[in-house]
């Protein structure tokens, strides 16, 4: 009880100075205060205070949108405790999935990257710290495998033919769900909303690690598809269960498909 207590201090000192930090302290604030509400059999309501944070991304540049990209995942990955905090309850279902959308992210200028492209990004280019690349920092790891070798090896899809396509919205999203939970993703089939084709198709689950997988497919919108791009880790504190981050298209019949059962924040937030 004394450390609740602490927490709830705490977090009540960092919303009275709430006027001089950003929305991500504010929100990394109330995750780990959450987290701390979650001890044994002791559980204290602490709602989430965070909001979707709606970013334009001014450059037409290919590797300055890779790196505003790849920021944005870092931040979601950040704020909600590297899939190491225990979050929400962990129910016996096998198809419950728990949601965050992070980011609204749209562009100035229309550019198509290839996932083959951000994923080389990604594991070659260092977080803020400096200590590790993104691809292992978003995998918790320090040593990954060669993604693309593995990938061919197994014949997978070519990642080079799906894109990342500017000319869409994205998000960054933020799971917690059961083991085999993006196993049953990938066999949904495509379905129609509003007489539109929706779906996702080709999901690619690669190990990078012991623990970790890269997630890839293509997600289809109308006539157009964009990429989902993610790594689901497994949790450290609860036993078949998955934290994961992507980078997807932001349209919501197409996030329907990903069957989020609770999405806890708001849609608010300020342009970045």
């Amino acid at each position: 009880m004394i450390v609740l207590t602490s927490s709830l201090f705490f977090y009540r000192a960092i919303q009275r100075k709430a006027g001089g930090i950003t929305q991500k302290q504010i929100c990394e604030s109330s995750v780990s205060n959450h987290a701390a509400m979650h001890i044994g059999d002791i559980s204290v309501d602490s709602p989430l205070k965070c909001s979707t944070q709606y970013v334009t991304v001014e450059s037409g540049e290919k590797q300055e949108v890779m790196h505003e990209l790849a920021m944005r995942m870092y931040d979601c990955w950040d704020m909600f405790g590297q899939g190491k905090l225990n979050l929400f309850p962990q129910k016996e279902s096998t198809t419950i999935n728990y949601c965050v959308i992070c980011h609204h992210i749209q562009f100035k200028e229309k550019l198509q990257i290839s996932a083959e492209e951000f994923i080389e990004y990604l594991k070659t280019h260092e977080i803020p710290t400096g200590k590790k690349t993104f691809q292992q920092y978003l995998s918790n790891t320090i040593k990954t495998r060669q993604t693309k070798d593995v990938i061919l090896e197994k014949g997978e899809t070519d990642l080079s033919k799906i894109d990342i396509d500017t000319s869409i919205p994205y998000a960054t999203m933020f799971t917690y769900n059961k083991e085999g939970y993006w196993h049953k993703i990938s066999t949904t089939l495509i379905g129609i909303g509003a007489g539109i084709p929706i779906g996702i198709i080709g999901i690619i689950l690669v190990p990078v690690s012991s623990g970790a997988s890269l997630i890839a497919a293509s997600a289809i919108i109308g006539g157009t598809s964009g990429a989902i791009i993610g790594y689901n880790v497994g949790s450290p504190i609860a036993s078949g269960w998955n934290a994961s981050v992507q980078l997807l298209p932001y349209e919501l019949s197409q996030l329907n498909t990903l069957q989020c059962d609770y999405l806890p924040v708001t849609q608010g937030g300020q342009d970045e």
